[in-house]
């Protein structure tokens, strides 16, 4: 038996597959695929799908009897089958392996989405940390600020509370002493009037006096210009307390509303007040403490600012002085050189003196040695204060120092021809020295 150009069959033996241990030959023949009778119609069939599966075909029997043909239909059926069921495996794994290797891609794009999201979500949750811890420093700092706020509230209202008692006990003492001073003047209106025939009383006096008034009118008048003085005056104190008042009930008013936004007043209180009693005390001692404790912080900052203002002020006295100082050092400086140029012009004149012909005949060798000595000792002082200038220290004490007596003009009393023109032992003697 051939089959195409292969020969499955030897002439003197079985089947070349059964000695294949993995082959197993059918028992039941009523169930086998081809068989004596169905021989034809089977080697058509397996010739077709041998040719459809791209094997060698068709098939040809030389020499072979039909049981035997039927047992190789057999055998090529059950090998058709499982190539078909291996084909149609193999066709499942492609396709399965192409749908993983599809869902295989799909699941690495959306790895990777997920990895940049999940960094991008990284991002955006260290950046929300580090907003939130600004945020929760600046909730500290703002709480801060709230309670720094709340100190200076109370300290505001607890000096608004004493500035208010303050206030009312000077206004009773403004009173009493109104009333006292009304009382006085009556009392003393009833004295004056207590003699006089008069049974009228002028309601609003014109202010003309009379020309000539005795001592006691001029004393009542006095004592009336004296209470009228005091009286507006502590009007005028009234009004500015007024004024005062008015401004704190205006700063008061300003400061609820920048607690309490809106123009309408709050929900509660629309409710009864035997409701709301309690609380609305409760925010108004919070809010007059608030007041208080501001209003003593500004206190502390006034003081501190006035303070501030004496230093500078004291800083600013002794900068004149230092200034005045240094004007006075100027011409102090500038006096000194005066003097310098001075005493080098009287050095020169002595000079001139000295070298005169009519020393010779002034009187003697005594007079013109003790005019010389002076004349040496001059210029031995003038010479170094001509050459040191305007030094501080000696410019003091030349303006200490008090100035010589001026030289006897030429042609006064024994100047002129005829006498010495250099001055007497007496006049010399009467010539101060700066001392060194």
């Amino acid at each position: 038996m051939m089959l195409g150009r292969t020969s499955y069959y030897a002439d003197d033996g079985d089947y070349v597959m059964d000695e294949d241990p993995g082959f197993e030959q059918t028992s039941n023949q009523s169930t086998s695929f081809a068989g004596p009778e169905n021989l034809d119609n089977a080697v058509e069939y397996l010739n077709r799908e041998l040719a459809l599966n791209g094997l060698p075909s068709p098939l040809q029997f030389v020499g072979a009897n039909e049981n035997q043909a039927a047992d190789i239909m057999n055998a090529m059926f059950m090998l058709l089958q499982h190539r078909q069921r291996e084909s149609a495996y193999r066709s499942d794994l492609e396709s399965n392996f192409r749908r993983v290797e599809s869902d295989y891609d799909t699941m690495v794009a959306k790895l990777e989405r997920q990895q940049d999201r999940t960094a991008l979500v990284e991002r955006e949750a260290r950046a929300q940390i580090a907003k939130c811890s600004k945020l929760q420093s600046q909730l500290k700092e703002v709480n801060e600020r709230l309670k720094v706020t709340a100190d200076e509230l109370k300290r505001t209202k607890s000096s608004f509370l004493k500035s208010k008692a303050q206030f009312d006990h000077e206004k009773r003492k403004w009173e009493r002493e109104l009333k006292q001073a009304k009382e006085k003047m009556l009392k003393l209106t009833n004295d004056r009037l207590r003699d006089a025939k008069i049974y009228f009383t002028v309601a609003n006096p014109t202010p003309f006096r009379g020309k000539k008034l005795g001592e006691k009118d001029e004393f009542y008048a006095q004592v009336l210009h004296a209470t009228e003085q005091r009286e507006r005056e502590l009007l005028a104190e009234v009004d500015h307390l007024k004024q005062s008042l008015y401004d704190l009930w205006r700063e008061l008013q300003h400061m609820h509303a920048s607690v309490v936004p809106g123009d309408s007043p709050p929900p509660v209180l629309n409710m009864p007040f035997e409701l709301v009693r309690e609380t609305i005390e409760q925010r108004v001692y919070e809010a007059l403490q608030a007041l208080r404790n501001e209003w003593d912080d500004h206190a502390e900052s006034i003081a501190a600012a006035h303070a501030l203002a004496d230093r500078e002020a004291t800083i600013e006295k002794q900068n004149d002085h230092i200034r005045d100082q240094d004007d006075r050092i100027q011409v102090l400086a500038s006096k000194l050189g005066e003097l310098s140029n001075d005493m080098v012009q009287h050095s020169a004149q002595i000079e001139n003196w000295l070298h005169d012909d009519d020393i010779g005949r002034a009187g003697g060798g005594d007079g013109a040695s003790d005019i010389q000595s002076s004349a040496s000792s001059f210029m031995q002082h003038a010479r170094p204060l001509a050459a040191a200038g305007a030094r501080p220290p000696f410019a003091a004490a030349a303006a200490a120092a008090p100035r010589p007596d001026p030289l006897p003009a030429y042609g006064a009393t024994g100047v002129g021809y005829g006498a010495s023109p250099t001055p007497s032992r007496s006049q010399a003697a009467h010539v101060v020295w700066p001392a060194t």
